[in-house]
């Protein structure tokens, strides 16, 4: 009878330990293996997910934001005036070639003196493009002369000498006809109406002129928008294809280009024809005078006629009183 130990079978428990180390599940040798490799793989794959998609979120809210600085650099430029631009540029300008001239002068610090310049360089900056547009919103006033805004507003109130227009009660009534002076003050009247009616047309044609230039206006602050961005856009792009100091370089020569040839204000000209339409439209109005002349001494014969030749009867008494007073409380606004 052997006494000698029973002989371990090293190769199966070899082969075990190497099968746990690669993951592989054999019979008898932690079967749960497969499954938390696969459940580690899930997790990592997940968790990848998770900062795509808070890296997305970052990009978006980035993009907003810069959105929203250059809304604030808008709204910011709205109570600047064209000349406190114009010293602003020169200020930044000079501030670039000291910058650009030394050595010791930050990459940084050229970049972001180069994007406030574009911001307020030429017709095209940002600025200069909001003052522009708030000059053309004081426009409309100078095609609408105060004799037109004031008949404008007696016409949209039937109140004045407009009231008779449109009258349609005891007024419009054939007087009896033993009254001579009433049948006279309805003829009067009769004929007032057919002046008003001419006034009336002749407000609605200044109503067109006044809705087209308004609409021209419209037109060119979007078309002002349009090339103004087009133009940012393209320099800032070019800026991004060269080094700072090139950068520098560019902006700087488009500057003296523009100053020394005087062309900054011929480029107004051209894309911002309504900051040189004021004394057109101010010349335009001057033609028009002789008629809103004519409109305002009708109204002021109608108002005339009714103090002095107003019709027998209170209805007629109560309407003229009430028009005065609604004139005369125009007048104090």
């Amino acid at each position: 009878m052997s006494s000698e130990p029973p002989a371990l079978d090293n190769s199966v428990d070899g082969g075990g330990h190497r099968n746990l180390r690669e993951g592989r599940m054999v019979a008898g040798h932690h079967p749960d293996g497969e499954a938390s490799r696969l459940t580690r793989r899930e997790s990592a794959r997940q968790s990848r997910k998770r900062k795509k998609m808070y890296l997305e979120t970052l990009e978006d809210k980035v993009q907003k934001l810069s959105f929203e600085v250059n809304r604030m650099k808008e709204y910011a430029a709205t109570g600047l005036s064209l000349e406190s631009l114009d010293q602003e540029t020169r200020n930044n300008v000079n501030q670039l070639r000291t910058a650009l001239a030394s050595d010791t002068t930050p990459s940084v610090e050229l970049f972001s003196l180069v994007g406030t310049l574009l911001v307020r360089l030429g017709s095209n900056g940002v600025e200069r493009r909001v003052g522009i547009e708030k000059d053309l919103e004081q426009l409309p006033e100078l095609f609408i002369s105060p004799v037109n805004m004031l008949l404008f507003w007696l016409n949209e109130r039937r109140i004045g000498p407009f009231s008779y227009g449109s009258e349609s009660g005891p007024a419009s009534r054939a007087l009896p006809d033993p009254d001579s002076e009433a049948t006279k003050a309805n003829d009067s009247h009769a004929q007032d109406k057919t002046q008003l009616q001419q006034i009336e047309e002749m407000i609605d044609q200044e109503k067109q002129q006044t809705l087209s230039c308004l609409r021209a206006i419209e037109h060119m602050k979007r078309a002002l928008s349009i090339r103004a961005y087009s133009m940012q856009k393209c320099v800032e792009n070019l800026r991004g294809m060269l080094s700072p100091a090139q950068a520098a370089r560019v902006v700087l020569w488009l500057y003296d280009q523009a100053s020394a040839k005087d062309e900054m204000e011929q480029i107004e000209q051209e894309l911002f024809p309504g900051v040189t339409m004021a004394s057109s439209a101010n010349s335009a109005t001057q033609q028009s005078i002789h008629r809103e002349q004519t409109m305002q001494s009708a109204r002021d014969n109608m108002l005339s006629m009714n103090d002095s030749d107003s019709p027998p009867g209170e209805e007629l008494e109560e309407e003229s009183g009430s028009s005065h007073s609604d004139v005369a409380q125009f007048g104090t606004f």
